[in-house]
């Protein structure tokens, strides 16, 4: 499996993880009545492989728009790097991401640990080819950590849509709707 996917694979599993269920079974006790018990129950959710290649294909997408919203930015106040105040300003700019969410996960995403934020090199070629700039360290960090909110919030948003569906795997459907009620 490619790098890529599979540090997607985990952070939608890890981000969409367990949930508690309720449930309620019926025994009959020694004398004849029913008894309701409730237990907790923690029910995993699965990611399948088309829900990786479309939110793949959605993180392609979306650092393609940071990339050209970033590179004109530093153009226009002619600068020759990006930098992470700039990177910041593209993804105020950019309508597919939640600017408020992004921070707060941004923060939050140190306490998640290094195993789950996609290799930097990979991310920061992919916006240097697009972009045509180099970039500064800190902001070479701060793609990495946008790039795994993104796909945090995806995740999120993706696992309510199957739990409401009642299934305890997350689709290709379910990523194409996460993204559309993202953007509004």
């Amino acid at each position: 499996m490619d790098v890529g996917k599979a540090t997607c694979r985990k952070i939608l599993q890890t981000k969409a993880g367990t949930y508690s269920k309720t449930v309620i079974t019926i025994q009959k006790s020694k004398g004849g009545k029913s008894v309701e018990v409730k237990t907790k129950k923690d029910v995993s959710v699965r990611v399948t492989a088309d829900a990786i290649d479309a939110t793949m294909v959605l993180v392609k997408e979306f650092i393609k728009s940071l990339a050209v919203a970033a590179g004109d930015l530093t153009r226009l106040r002619e600068k020759k790097r990006v930098t992470l105040k700039v990177l910041k300003h593209a993804v105020e700019q950019s309508s597919q991401m939640d600017c408020a969410r992004v921070y707060t996960s941004m923060a939050g995403l140190a306490a998640m640990g290094a195993n789950h934020e996609f290799p930097q090199a990979r991310l920061v070629r992919m916006f240097k080819e697009i972009a045509m700039m180099k970039m500064d360290k800190d902001a070479k960090e701060g793609l990495v950590a946008i790039v795994t909110s993104y796909i945090i919030t995806l995740g999120e948003i993706a696992s309510k849509t199957a739990r409401n569906a009642k299934r305890h795997t997350i689709t290709a459907d379910d990523i194409a709707l996460a993204r559309s009620l993202q953007s509004l």
